[in-house]
């Protein structure tokens, strides 16, 4: 009866290393033949998952599968699309694995090849974090572009310039118009394209149109104000609010509170998404201050 066959120790680690998963290029670089690799798989110490691939399990994790499509493409070859946005936990593992070669490759299995030239980086080759991150926001819902860009440049995977410059090379994008407004804001430092949609919604609605930077208490300069109604409303363009400027953003909302007015706040994700629910809730409370007016509704009204 003859001894179970055992892979060396470098390529145990190198399998370690990429999830599980090997290329037959890399067993056979070990010096195995591949009367080694059939061995290997008659004594279930590697498994095959699909010619030239093999893995440590039959069932790999989604990195190891990962790992599985990049070996499968060669030299050159990197994660695209949703499989790179998975990398960066911008979305959820996908079904399928794109993977981009720099040269023609059919599909196989779980694995979508696209002929481009990928500039990659990673131990795990992926597309760089700007274009990934555009690239789907290309497919997404409004909502979902403002997920994205926060997730990217709010929680500081990269910077609205740096995604800004990489928007420069799309002209097409689908999407375009809305991923500038947010990042124009965020790298300028302020928000005029918040609330220019946020005017936009108040007009659609027939609300009636507040102070800009109007003083309430303590010298301090809030973004909407409305006096006769002790009404405050402010609009935070940031992806991801954090650090100095949420606590002072929340000491100057207490201390407006303290002398009767009430704020309410809203982001990207608010006019965007919901502008009628946002209307409605600023009418009921310009309603409960005494306003008389009425609330028109606009032609995608969900209000």
């Amino acid at each position: 009866m003859r001894n179970k066959a055992h892979i060396s120790d470098p390529l145990w680690r190198l399998a370690l290393q990429q999830d599980g998963v090997l290329g037959h290029g890399q067993v056979a670089a070990q010096g195995y033949s591949r009367h080694h690799i059939q061995r290997f798989l008659d004594d279930r110490v590697l498994w095959q998952l699909i010619r030239g691939i093999y893995g440590l399990s039959p069932e790999p994790s989604w990195t190891g599968l990962a790992w599985g499509g990049v070996l499968l493409g060669g030299d050159g070859a990197a994660l695209g699309g949703r499989s790179a946005g998975h990398l960066y936990g911008l979305c959820d593992a996908p079904s399928t694995i794109d993977v981009l070669v720099p040269r023609r490759a059919k599909d196989r299995g779980c694995w979508r090849f696209s002929n481009t030239r990928p500039d990659a980086v990673g131990t795990l080759p992926r597309t760089r974090i700007d274009e990934t991150a555009l690239a789907l926001c290309a497919e997404a819902a409004p909502v979902g572009v403002l997920s994205i860009l926060s997730r990217t440049v709010g929680d500081r995977l990269t910077t609205a310039g740096r995604m800004i410059a990489e928007l420069g090379r799309r002209p097409n994008l689908r999407n375009r118009g809305l991923i500038l407004e947010v990042l124009g804001d965020v790298a300028a430092g302020v928000h005029s394209a918040l609330e220019e949609r946020f005017c936009s919604l108040l007009r659609s609605h027939g609300l009636p149109e507040p102070v800009r930077q109007g003083s309430v208490a303590g010298g301090t300069f809030s973004d909407n104000v409305y006096e006769e109604f002790m009404v405050v409303i402010e609009l935070d363009g940031r992806l991801g609010h954090e650090g100095a400027g949420k606590w002072r953003d929340m000491k100057r909302d207490n201390r407006n509170a303290l002398v009767g007015w009430i704020t309410l706040r809203y982001g990207w994700w608010d006019v965007v998404e919901r502008p009628c629910e946002v209307a409605a809730q600023i009418a009921e409370l310009l309603r409960s201050r005494g306003w008389k007016g009425n609330v028109r509704f606009c032609a995608t009204c969900r209000a």
